[in-house]
């Protein structure tokens, strides 16, 4: 089967005219082919590492095939090799951070990939900042490299919203669904931008002035005929989001096409009168402090067409008072799992059915809960003010059981909050002491990281199962990296070559005929290094162990192509195609 950049290529070659968009979609399936032989001695002292870290192509865009390559080094005219040498290296097991037998390592589950870019009017790319807003992965913050290129392979699975804003102001929202060793492509484009127009009207078709529409970030407000506009979107899969006082927050998912208007009549948002609910803490335990609930549709099922965005509302903080109404909900069925620290929901979950126009009731009781109690110190000093954080070792399975899911897969349909189950975070207090809710139905690592001094003294540890206060010794950051040395017999010119470290992409730089290829910054630890020339395998998936401070050689074989370059009339063809690069 022909790899995806091989697909592409053949896309190209057979003549699609400039500026069209080419979407293909490969099946997960079960693809994922077994760890090499030689693969197996660092990876199997743990037993939470999966066997292939390298993820097939789950979703892939082409953007405009007009817009040019991106910044190329001055040296790529030495060269008659015209396609690059793809290098991907995965952190499988991080040696920084000490794993007991037995215990799972810390992100054990982290393994979902991300690739994409942005560019704006022309193809120029864009230093834009990628910013994970909603989903398992919120805060996560990723930028664009010089070719306006961005990436990550150590993502927890599920849905996610997704902002990318450039320094002009160009900005896109949008929603990407994370998957285990698979790989989602993000690619936006404002070379062919989009005109989008449209109507927002009651559940009986009447059309509503004064409704708040949002879109990529942008405001806009109805007219006396419901109309709003926006332009200059990017194509792809766009939402819009319309509120108004006394209607449920209404989201409608449109697929918009490059350089085209979409007109009033085909994006219409229908609103339905709203539902609110009022929690109310009842019997209460654990510490004072604010409670913290997350609201589901009780029923399962994709976020498609128009649908209430729960991730708007979620988590929604019941202040100490115990009470706190929550306006703009859908009339359907809802389920309530609430947080507390030092305390567990009594009944685990609440359902309540809401009504139009009716405000329903939602009373959560809590039960005392064990706690996670510690220590941090520095030179046998407690130190106070200390940042501290505990996550489980696999997020995505702890944070499926706080919300009462069996499988982490329901995140995929969902975009759903990181609740205290899978992560939290606390200070300590004078005497340096800190204490986390220990959930006494979930059996799983826990790891607690104390951070001080502006992040230049860390502690971390496994959480002990004894309940007894444990002690966290800060100790200096630790910062050698390594260098993994890729040797590469009988080459005698350039190079290209292009380097992903956990799916972030380092600029394309030319690899002159005498020049080693090293790759540096690589924390100590076990990584998956895996290399291909137009689909063609270099490094077949070869684990190495990266030493604090040291460096380690790969041995790669390549083909004749990469060594002996291109004929000048693929060349031709190439700089055709990339507008004279």
């Amino acid at each position: 089967m022909a790899s995806p950049r091989n697909v592409v290529l053949l896309a190209l070659t057979a003549g699609i005219g400039a500026g069209a968009y080419l979407v293909l979609e490969v099946l997960p399936g079960n693809s994922t082919p077994p760890m090499e032989a030689g693969e197996s001695s660092p990876v199997r002292r743990t037993t939470a590492v999966g066997s292939e870290p390298a993820a097939p192509v789950e979703e892939v865009t082409l953007v405009d095939l007009a817009a040019p390559a991106g910044a190329r080094a001055e040296s790529e005219a030495e060269t008659t090799v015209i396609h690059p040498l793809e290098l991907e290296f995965s952190l499988v097991l991080d040696r920084a951070i000490e794993v007991p037998e037995g215990a799972e390592p810390i992100k054990s589950g982290a393994n979902a990939y991300i690739e994409g870019s942005m560019r704006g009017s022309g193809g120029k790319p864009l230093p834009a900042t990628v910013t994970f807003t909603h989903g398992p992965n919120q805060g996560r913050v990723l930028q664009c490299d010089a070719e306006g290129r961005f990436g990550a392979g150590d993502l927890w699975e599920g849905l996610s919203i997704v902002r990318l804003e450039a320094p002009s102001g160009l900005t896109a929202v949008r929603e990407v669904r994370l998957a285990q060793r698979r790989t989602t492509l993000l690619h936006v484009s404002f070379a062919k931008a989009s005109f989008v127009s449209g109507t927002v009207t009651d559940d009986r078709g009447a059309p509503l002035e004064g409704a708040e529409v949002t879109l990529d970030g942008r405001v806009a407000y109805t007219d006396e005929e419901g109309l709003f506009s926006f332009g200059k979107v990017a194509p792809g899969p766009v939402f819009a989001t319309a509120r108004k006082d006394g209607f449920a927050i209404t989201r409608r998912k449109v697929s918009l096409p490059f350089g085209r208007t979409l007109v009033p009549e085909d994006y219409v948002i229908r609103m339905q009168p709203a539902s609110s609910l009022e929690l109310v803490v009842g019997r209460r335990a654990g510490e004072d402090g604010p409670t913290l609930a997350v609201l589901m549709p009780a029923t399962s099922g994709a976020m498609s067409g128009e649908a209430f965005p729960w991730y708007e509302v979620n988590p929604v903080e019941i202040p100490s008072s115990g009470r706190v109404e929550v306006q703009g909900l859908p009339p359907e069925a809802v389920i309530v799992r609430a947080f507390r620290r030092g305390a567990v929901q009594s009944s685990r979950s609440v359902q309540a059915r809401l009504q139009r126009g009716r405000k329903e009731v939602a009373k959560i009781d809590f039960d005392l809960a064990p706690l996670v109690r510690g220590v941090v110190l520095d030179g046998g000093a407690p130190v106070r003010g200390a940042r501290v954080s505990i996550e489980a070792a696999n997020q995505s399975v702890a944070n499926a059981h706080g919300l009462g899911k069996k499988s982490p897969r329901f995140a995929i349909d969902l975009v759903s909050p990181r609740v205290a189950t899978a992560f939290d975070e606390t200070v300590t207090d004078a005497k340096g002491r800190f204490n986390f809710t220990r959930d006494p139905g979930l059996v799983t690592t826990y790891y607690v990281t104390a951070r001080a001094n502006g992040g230049r003294r860390v502690a971390t540890a496994v959480v002990p199962n004894s309940g007894d206060v444990f002690v966290l010794e800060l100790q200096a950051l630790e910062s050698d990296t390594g260098i993994v040395e890729v040797d590469l017999p009988g080459r005698f010119q350039g190079l290209p070559v292009e380097v992903r470290v956990q799916g972030s992409p380092r600029d394309l730089r030319v690899l002159q005929g005498g020049e080693p290829l090293e790759v540096d910054g690589l924390g100590p630890g076990a990584w998956v290094v895996r290399a291909r020339w137009r689909g063609l395998d270099v490094v077949t998936r070869q684990v190495v162990e990266v030493p604090a401070g040291g460096r380690v050689k790969v041995e790669g074989e390549l083909p004749r192509g990469a060594i002996e370059g291109q004929s000048p009339e693929e060349r031709r063809i190439r700089e055709m195609r990339t507008g004279g690069g």
